[in-house]
């Protein structure tokens, strides 16, 4: 018999990762991007956030706080973009990569984490008082926490290759009718008596 605590987390990481999936599969389908390009641009937002609302009643703190999250933004989307070519170079080979298999793994670990300790901070929010500045810094610490954990969790997703955006392939598309309808259209002969 299966154990029921394993089953329910089983049955919630397979819903939690078809969701992530088809989200990512409309990101690159709109923009052409990969999965890695969205993290990056998650990460690239949540560092930041997260490092400056930390250090919200130090101003002078923001000169120090703000480029080390940009720095450590910087990093992870260079070996988010590293995993992710050597994923589709193992994929185009029929083969996982023991490396990026670890790492998908640790994304998913820290993804959660980072996701359930933002979630925790809001639901403990609604039954605690602060005045304004600490209100606005835990608000910028959780978006920053929300955006950094769901970054990691969009790494775990299957991989897509990089695509034309919608528009571009729209456009396209106008242009093939177009010549389609320019070509000559052959008539019927008459025939002749």
């Amino acid at each position: 018999m299966r154990n029921p605590i394993s089953a329910t987390y089983q049955l919630f990481d397979d819903t939690l990762m078809y969701g992530v999936n088809k989200t990512v599969y409309a990101w690159n389908w709109s923009t052409g991007y990969t999965k890695e390009d969205l993290a990056n641009v998650l990460n690239l937002a949540g560092y930041p956030l997260f490092c400056s609302s930390v250090f919200y009643k130090y101003p002078l703190a923001y000169f120090v706080a703000v480029p080390f999250g940009i720095v450590v933004s910087l990093a992870t989307s260079s070996m988010n973009s590293d995993y992710g070519n050597r994923e589709l170079q193992a994929a185009s080979k029929g083969l996982l990569d023991p490396k990026v298999e670890m790492h998908k793994r640790n994304c998913k670990a820290n993804g959660y984490v980072l996701t359930f300790g933002d979630i925790f901070l809001t639901i403990k929010d609604r039954y605690t008082e602060y005045d304004a500045i600490e209100a606005n810094q835990l608000f910028g610490i959780k978006v920053g926490l929300g955006l950094v954990g769901i970054s990691n969790i969009v790494m775990c997703a299957d991989p897509l290759p990089p695509r034309k955006n919608v528009f571009s392939r729209a456009v396209d598309r106008a242009a093939e009718l177009y010549e389609e309808y320019k070509k000559p259209v052959l008539q019927p002969a008459g025939i002749s008596d």
